[in-house]
C-alpha cells in the first residue's frame, strides 16, 4: 500500500478539530499471462484489477475515486494507469468530500 499524503485541510476554531486531507494515488501496472493453454490480454487484466482497487478504496475505505489516468511506459509490452483516491479523516471517520 503506498503511503498517502496527508493536509491539514481546515479547523473548526470554536471546538479545535481538525479535518485532514488525505489522498492516494494507485498505480497498475499489468502483462499479457498465459494461463494454462489460455492468454488474457493486459487490457482484461487492468480491467479486473481496477475494479479490485475501487471496491477496497470507494466501498470499504469511502475514498472518492477519480478517474484511471494511462501513463506511458518504457516497456511496450506493460500497460500503466494511475488512480487517485481522495477523502478527509475527522474524528478517524473518513468522509468523501
Amino acid at each position: 500500500m503506498p503511503k498517502p499524503s496527508i493536509v491539514l485541510d481546515d479547523e473548526t476554531l470554536c471546538y479545535g478539530e481538525q479535518k485532514y486531507k488525505i489522498k492516494f494515488e494507485i498505480e497498475i501496472y499489468a502483462t499479457d499471462k498465459t494461463v494454462g493453454s489460455k492468454k488474457i490480454a493486459r487490457q482484461t487484466i487492468m480491467e479486473e484489477l481496477e475494479d479490485l482497487v475501487y471496491e477496497v478504496f470507494e466501498e470499504y475505505y469511502r475514498f472518492k475515486g477519480n478517474e484511471p489516468q494511462i501513463r506511458p511506459n518504457a516497456d511496450i509490452n506493460v500497460s500503466r494507469e494511475a488512480i487517485q483516491f481522495e477523502g478527509k479523516i475527522k474524528n478517524n471517520i473518513i468522509y468523501r468530500r
